[in-house]
């Protein structure tokens, strides 16, 4: 073995090293919860449920042969009931890895590379306000506790951006390909940013138009080779094309506005996104004086900013529903990936001074970018006045020393804190898990159940909202139908499969309404009734429950002439 060789060695192992300390952290601040939130739309696709023939009938779910993602669509039916559950968990460790080692690779080509600052960058990056949670003004999905593809595409993302950052287009559009296959929303918000970093390797004469051609033509091909799936998904749709029998924006109102349009967010996130996007900008500037190779983060994080621009302004002036359906404001999650990314390995350039930078302006740095975004202010002071000298008697000042065990103490806090978040959830999901099994083994197939809903506010009042109460009781719901293998009659959150199948939206919304103006008990169990329904879950308190788990009880809906009405059902 050479020199050389073990240098390679050591690199790699030291790029192993920082991947898992990084996966390792990052799970400690985010946990990682299975069945909830979005896995409403993974978990059936897992199980197969569309080929279930006591789901024959059940709009929401069929239309999960559409779902726009074609990894969960080549995961079809591989994983039933609790497996499914088991196998999001093996799929959010994977995720985690990837998109650590991306992050990883990504500072590589900016110069972070050594072993020793590639440790502190993964700490940095695993704590980092900005990389955690959903992106401010979008609410696209961060480091969440919770696993779907989109997490996944955030690594292919981070991916295409190297490789372009190399000048390799063809493995950039190869890797933008796995982005359109995993969430293919994503892949276009790519456009700009991938873009912008070719003008730049064009400007600087870095790569030749013709080699660059080239590579993009190739690359266009290995794009379209990894897409087929989920292309094929989208034209195999039967409602492609049709005209939609309601109002589009209206919808998006009502259901979940903050993907799709400025007027959902407030006025709080846009300002926190600006303040991100600003500090982002002005750490990636910094870091290109430094190293002019970061210039191409910096080109790439003007796209992202581009693309939320777009998403918040086309639709004010022109509401056009193709175009909001791309869901360009949440494509500022981009800009929360590159601001963490610049945030994070500035902090670790500027920490090589051995005096003011390494004492005073690092730890800044991470005070303000690794607690919460509201102090982001302060690394966006310490990006811009890192440079200044100061005097010696602050550089003697052991700021550092301060700083790491405040930030110990905080880390620990907020670690604390989600895992008691996650611990909460996990009970609600283990509540309808044990109703799930408890159906599956005292429910004949084709019983189908009416579950408590979540409150919502419709776009055109009036409408009475649910009962004070049912929205605690829906938490974790989302593993019922997967783990019973049983049909129900509405959930608000299912009302997204109006996004890929317009005809849902109208029968959900009714359905939703009918439920929502069910004031009590009583009056759940004879529309239950009434409409075919064999099960209510809903509320313990009464002595006829079947099965009760985590405040829930199952009861058998009873024909409507055979109840009393004397006395209301009271919540307690």
């Amino acid at each position: 073995m050479t020199k050389a060789d073990g240098e390679g060695l050591s690199d790699r192992r030291g790029l192993l090293i920082a991947i898992a300390v990084g996966t390792l952290l990052s799970f400690a601040m985010t946990g990682q919860v299975a069945g909830f939130r979005n896995n409403i739309f993974h978990l059936p696709i897992l199980a197969g449920l569309s080929d279930l023939p006591q789901f024959a009938g059940d709009p929401y779910v069929q239309s999960l042969r559409y779902y726009s993602s074609g990894f969960w669509q080549s995961l079809h039916g591989i994983a039933p009931g609790h497996a499914g559950l088991i196998l999001i968990d093996m799929l959010a460790v994977v995720s985690r890895a990837a998109c650590i080692t991306a992050f990883l690779l990504c500072a590589d080509a900016i110069g972070i590379s050594e072993r020793r600052e590639r440790l502190l960058f993964v700490t940095l990056l695993a704590f980092s306000s900005v990389a955690n949670g959903y992106s401010s003004a979008g609410s696209h999905g961060l480091f969440i506790n919770s696993f779907t593809h989109s997490e996944f595409a955030n690594a292919s993302m981070l991916l295409s951006l190297w490789c372009a950052w190399r000048g390799r287009f063809f493995g950039a559009f190869a890797w933008n390909g796995v982005t359109f296959f995993l969430n293919a929303f994503m892949a276009v918000w790519m456009a700009l940013p991938l873009l912008a970093v070719a003008a730049v390797l064009l400007k600087r004469g870095d790569v030749a138009p013709k080699v660059m051609a080239l590579r993009m033509v190739t690359g266009f091909g290995a794009f379209l080779l990894i897409a087929a799936p989920a292309l094929q998904g989208f034209l195999g749709n039967p409602e492609l094309g049709r005209p939609m029998d309601h109002d589009f924006l209206a919808y998006l109102r009502e259901y979940f506005p903050e993907h799709w349009l400025i007027d959902g967010s407030t006025p709080r996130s846009i300002a926190v996104l600006l303040l991100t996007a600003m500090t982002g900008l002005t750490a990636a500037w910094r870091l290109a004086q430094v190293d002019r190779r970061a210039g191409l983060l910096l080109a790439a994080l003007a796209g992202f900013v581009v693309d939320w621009l777009a998403g918040a302004f086309v639709p004010l002036v022109a509401p056009m529903p193709m175009f909001i359906n791309l869901q360009f404001l949440r494509g500022g999650g981009g800009i929360f990936l590159l601001a963490a990314l610049a945030l994070a390995a500035l902090t670790v350039v500027v920490a090589r001074d051995q005096g003011q930078g390494r004492r005073i302006w690092a730890p800044l740095l991470a005070l303000g970018s690794c607690t919460v975004r509201h102090l982001l202010p302060i690394a966006l002071l310490a990006s811009l006045l890192f440079r200044v000298r100061l005097p010696a008697t602050v550089v003697r000042l052991r700021l550092d020393i301060a700083m790491t065990i405040a930030l110990l103490l905080v880390w620990s806090a907020l670690i604390v804190r989600q895992a008691r978040e996650n611990a909460a959830e996990r009970a609600d999901i283990a509540a309808w898990t044990a109703i799930g099994d408890w159906a599956r083994a005292h429910s004949a197939p084709n019983d189908r159940f009416l579950i408590p809903i979540a409150n919502i506010v419709f776009v055109d009042p009036p409408y009475k909202p649910a009962e004070p109460g049912q929205g605690a009781l829906v938490e974790g719901f989302e593993v019922f139908s997967t783990i019973s293998e049983r049909s129900t009659f509405v959930d608000v959150r299912s009302g997204a499969a109006a996004l890929w199948t317009p005809s849902y939206y109208l029968p959900w919304r009714r359905r939703v309404l009918a439920v929502m103006s069910l004031a009590n008990h009583d009056q759940r169990l004879a529309f239950a009734a009434m409409h075919g329904l064999a099960y209510v879950v809903d509320r313990c308190g009464s002595s006829d429950a079947l099965f009760a788990a985590g405040g829930r009880c199952v009861y058998r809906a009873i024909p409507p002439q055979r109840r009393q009405f004397a006395r209301p059902y009271r919540s307690t």
